[in-house]
């Protein structure tokens, strides 16, 4: 077709891109027009596809720099809101962080399976083991569903961490049903972090000032029961700045409870999975 073909290819694609509606080219056949027709509109196909394979691809880079880094803890920093220097601070909206945390654990746990016999040693009754193995099962198959929907249809990044979050949910409502001990084993069965743990403290902190020290597990925040980093950053950044809350933490095989003002805590935090204490 030579320079006439692409002249008229140009005018054919802005007129297109312009409302959709072409307009008869002076000096091109209507058998030429039809081939730039049926070109840009496989151009556009592609460029779809490829779009949506983009956002997949940076979806599960981002969940996998998160693994790499520290899980659950990677984007919560030094725990709490205050600045890390590989990573985000207070600049950060939560709304970020979260999906990125939650993005790290959804893909923590693809490869978790339920070890049903890590519950004997639970102390929980067996109806109730029954039903957190049941509860585990039909929330994972709904997320292996999930992962392939996403992938066949090419979501936009964010949204399968959004869905993935909400089966989360489904999974933290065991603590309403069965209590915080369970979910505890629950967790632990699952092959899931269940600890958060301090894996360094500024000095001149809060976390400092309280005597926490690297290797301590968060267990609780004002009155709340942790289990998971962005549970404790949540925490922090609710209620009252600066008002006085309580901070839990084990430490070996002693518990110690101090006074912390509400806040950033100045503390690197981490994941870990450890057997809980039989529920007694």
């Amino acid at each position: 077709m030579g320079r006439r073909a692409g002249w008229a290819a140009a005018v054919l694609a802005a007129a297109l891109g312009c409302g959709g509606e072409s307009r008869p080219v002076p000096g091109a056949t209507e058998a030429e027009l039809a081939a730039l027709r049926a070109q840009l509109a496989a151009q556009r196909s592609a460029r779809e596809r490829l779009a949506g394979e983009v956002a997949r691809l940076e979806f599960e880079l981002a969940a996998l720099r998160a693994l790499g880094g520290a899980g659950d803890g990677l984007r919560a920093g030094f725990g709490a809101g205050a600045a890390a220097p590989d990573g985000p601070g207070d600049d950060v909206p939560p709304a970020a962080v979260d999906a990125e945390v939650e993005a790290a654990a959804a893909a923590d746990a693809a490869d978790a399976w339920f070890d049903a016999a890590k519950l004997g040693a639970s102390g929980l009754p067996e109806r109730d083991a029954a039903d957190l193995r049941r509860i585990f099962e039909e929330t994972e198959l709904q997320r292996l569903y999930l992962r392939d929907q996403a992938t066949r249809e090419g979501w936009p990044r964010g949204r399968l961490a959004a869905e993935l979050a909400a089966l989360d949910e489904r999974m933290a409502s065991v603590r309403d049903g069965y209590g915080d001990a369970a979910y505890d084993w629950l967790l632990y069965a699952a092959g899931r972090s269940n600890r958060v743990k301090v894996e360094s403290v500024l000095a001149g902190s809060a976390a400092a000032e309280a005597g926490l020290r690297p290797g301590d597990y968060v267990v609780g925040y004002a009155g709340e029961r942790i289990f998971k980093p962005h549970a404790l950053v949540r925490s922090t950044r609710s209620g009252r700045l600066g008002e006085t809350v309580d901070l839990e933490v084990q430490r070996g095989s002693e518990r110690v409870r101090v006074s912390v003002p509400r806040g950033p805590l100045g503390v690197r935090i981490g994941r870990d999975t450890v057997e809980p204490t039989p529920v007694r």
